[in-house]
This record gives C-alpha cells, structure tokens and sequence, in this order.
C-alpha cells in the first residue's frame, strides 16, 4: 500500500471498489454513509476509518468466502478495500502525530 516511511502517501479509492465500499457502509455503517458516499474521506478520523475496517472484515467473513474459506472475487475486493482503509489509518495517525510534535 502506498504508505511509507515518516511521508505516508495516499492514493484515492479505485473507482471499480467505490460501489462495494458504499455497499458495505450503508449496510453497516449508517452514521458514516453520508461522508463516504459524498467522497469527504478527509472528515474522516481514525476510528471512523477503524469501524470502517472492522466492518469490512465482518463483511468478508459472511459473504467474501468461498466453500473452502478462500476468498472469492467479492473477498479479494473487500481485502483491498481493507487495505486501503489501513492507510488511511496510518496516514491519520502520522498527521496526528506530527501535529502533536510541533506543539
């Protein structure tokens, strides 16, 4: 993931993972759906993004799974969804911080 170093970078949604992102949020995150689904990732914090990812794993274990517990193709798309959530945590977390640091 684009994440490095003390100079994490972001990269946007992919577009073809937007509708299953929305899927998942309006389905498990209602208090959250109108910034997501209104593209304002950056009024989001990092326990908004940490729901978000838990409930995407919630969402993978029920319907991401093949018989075999492989993913599937919805799976691999919701693990990449949790991917990019993760550096969106870790992009947050380092703002925060080094805001904390030039106090």
């Amino acid at each position: 993931m684009p994440v490095s170093g003390n100079n994490p970078k972001l990269t946007p949604l992919p577009e073809e993972l937007r509708p299953l992102l929305e899927e998942v949020v309006r389905k498990r995150n209602r208090e959250l759906a109108a910034l997501v689904l209104s593209g304002e990732f950056g009024r989001l914090n990092a326990k908004d993004y940490a729901e978000i990812r838990l409930s995407l794993g919630k969402e993978l274990s029920e319907t991401g799974l093949g018989e075999d517990d492989e993913p599937n193709k919805r799976g691999h798309e919701i693990e990449s969804l949790i991917d990019w959530i993760g550096a969106r945590i870790r992009w947050v977390e380092s703002k925060a911080s080094k805001q904390e640091i030039s106090r």
